[in-house]
């Protein structure tokens, strides 16, 4: 909602949709850029949901556009087991001076075929996000809210597999990053393509 209410008083028009099947139409051809940042495609936990998803962005592009894709690089941590527990991210104030925490876990998710064994192939892990705001109070002794954010999300995503995703999509990557540093791949903590449309 904040980032909407700049957005819109950026003059930038928002428009809320599920990306895996947004209808292209009225948007072939439109922009320079398509962006999908901070992850977002982590979300798509199927090839199927990715290609269509890509697809799409090449649809939009205008001539000489390009996709833009940046996520998080695969750790050896990814597949392995883990408790889930969480650790304290970062600790900060808002806007209205009250100290807001973020805590964060991730643990493998479970094969259903394989009852309780971990899948490692499937490379999906469920995250959690846990946010405690404590509330001023001129007595500094605030209530605490808590919210929780659950969620899978697709890891140990390779260059090489989005090489290939991009290449059935019709895109090609034109230039690869490790960072927003302009770090090479396999030396920083991201993973960032630029691609472009195959003529």
């Amino acid at each position: 909602a904040v980032g909407e209410e700049r957005m819109r008083a950026a003059g930038v028009e928002v428009v809320r949709g599920d990306m895996r099947c947004l209808r292209a139409e009225a948007l072939a051809g439109s922009f320079d850029a398509v962006l999908l940042g901070l992850s977002t495609f982590q979300h798509l936990l199927r090839r199927t949901e990715q290609l269509a998803v890509l697809r799409l962005a090449r649809e939009c592009l205008a001539a000489g556009g390009h996709v833009l894709l940046d996520w998080t690089a695969p750790r050896a941590d990814d597949v392995e087991p883990s408790s889930g527990a969480l650790e304290l991210q970062w600790m900060r104030q808002n806007e209205a001076g009250e100290w807001v925490t973020k805590s964060a876990g991730q643990e493998l998710a479970l094969a259903r075929a394989a009852g309780s064994a971990l899948d490692r192939a499937a490379a999906v892990a469920w995250v959690t996000y846990q946010y405690d705001t404590v509330q001023a109070s001129p007595e500094g002794d605030g209530l605490v809210r808590r919210a929780l954010a659950r969620f899978p999300l697709r890891v140990n995503l390779t260059a090489g597999e989005m090489a290939g995703l991009l290449a059935e999509a019709g895109l090609r990557g034109v230039e690869w990053y490790g960072d927003w540093d302009f770090a090479p791949p396999g030396a920083g903590e991201r993973l960032i393509v630029i691609a472009e449309a195959v003529s």
